[in-house]
């Protein structure tokens, strides 16, 4: 019998300042290109006009988008009001489902929770169901976002042959939200960024200056990150702890001027700063040197950063989501993120704590979220996946 063949499809839209969706990206894409399937399966890296190498098979389809197909587009909205299908985009997708099919391509893996080529058999990754777990934040559930989500959720989540979820909590919340068989879903765990890696230097950032005592927060700037009510936390912690500031580093997403302008009506200026998008290298001396990360975030399961910050030996507050306490379990201290003085209160939990010595133990479940058992996962996912794709042909 012929290999198995896997596409990974590669979106060439995610960027470093995407967050921790690149880093998951990127770091899974990387080994996947460098490890060795057997003779079982083959991999091939494709999407639209790929300009990524990889040592890997790689197929880039061509899509293309008609010059005067948009003029007759933007010519029925002007003048009447309505929408004609783009057929000239759909082309693209009908084109590279027969080239799929031409090289004999048994199924797509999407590391990120999109589909891009419908009725083709696929494997996908689902990283939140924010919409539904959490609160109705602007950027999940305002101007179309909601509906939005919950259409292309519960379509690919459905529709797919097997769903990853990062998590047993991910898989959990999967269940009850969507009512999923268990056996159809599997865990591609969560892992830490490659500033875990030795490889990756330490430099300090120029902006910090002389600050010896402070805390760190590396998340962007969107109101599910809950920098307001870590901002509270913070003004009532340093009225006893005057020397200690605040880190916030992160891309704008929209959030940004709002928090600043908090910052500067509680007159913590010169106590917080926002240096915007840093580098891996300026990060990783940052959760080192830190007195601890405080992690406030409303939405989960899980969390890169809590995860970063563990494996550099950076001691851990964050909000007591069921996804953070199964992960990290006695690791770190666990607050109420919409109540400031439990963030206060962990602020002081983190100044006075030593790190932890169970960090060395090899059987605490925090070893479960690495790279290497991301990678075997991965083989195996792919394995289950053989039975249940062959029982069909193209």
């Amino acid at each position: 019998m012929s290999c198995y063949r896997v596409a990974i499809w590669i979106n060439e839209a995610f960027v470093p300042e995407s967050g921790g969706g690149y880093s998951f990206l990127s770091q899974l894409v990387e080994r996947i290109d460098n490890e060795d399937f057997g003779p079982e399966i083959e991999i091939y890296f494709v999407g639209f006009n790929l300009s990524v190498e990889f040592k890997k098979k790689t197929i880039s389809f061509p899509f293309k988008k008609s010059f005067l197909y948009q003029k007759k587009v933007n010519f029925y909205h002007k003048f009447f009001g309505s929408s004609i299908p783009r057929k000239d985009i759909e082309q693209n997708y009908i084109n590279t489902k027969n080239l799929l099919r031409e090289h004999k391509i048994d199924i797509i893996f999407y590391p990120t929770p999109e589909v891009f080529i419908e009725n083709y058999p696929y494997i996908i990754v689902n990283w939140d169901l924010g919409h539904r777990t959490t609160y109705a934040f602007p950027e999940i559930a305002m101007d179309g976002q909601w509906e939005s989500r919950e259409s292309h959720i519960l379509k690919n989540l459905h529709k797919a042959l097997l769903v990853c979820a990062e998590s047993e909590s991910g898989k959990n919340e999967i269940i009850k939200q969507y009512q999923l068989p268990e056996e159809k879903i599997v865990i591609l765990p969560l892992f830490p960024s490659k500033i875990v890696n030795p490889i990756v230097e330490v430099q300090k950032p120029l902006w910090m200056n002389n600050h010896k005592k402070f805390f760190i927060y590396p998340a962007q700037f969107w109101a599910h990150k809950n920098h307001y009510n870590l901002i509270l936390g913070f003004k009532d912690f340093v009225k006893e702890n005057k020397d200690y500031i605040l880190v916030l580093p992160g891309s704008d997403q929209g959030n940004r001027q709002y928090i600043n302008s908090l910052i500067k009506e509680l007159g913590l200026a010169q106590q917080i700063i926002l240096p915007g998008f840093i580098s891996d290298q300026e990060l990783k001396w940052l959760y080192i040197n830190s007195i601890g990360l405080v992690f406030p975030s409303l939405l989960g399961p899980t969390n890169m950063p809590i995860l970063e910050a563990i494996a550099l030996k950076c001691n851990v507050a964050c909000s007591n989501l069921k996804g953070h306490i199964a992960m990290a379990g006695d690791l770190a201290i666990y607050f109420d993120p919409l109540e400031p003085l439990a963030i206060k209160q962990a602020l002081d939990s983190l100044k006075d704590k030593a790190i932890d010595p169970i960090i060395s133990k090899t059987n605490h479940q925090i070893t479960a979220y690495s790279i290497e058992n991301a990678i075997e996962s991965f083989k195996n996912i792919m394995i289950k996946s053989i039975s249940i794709r062959r029982t069909w042909g193209a």
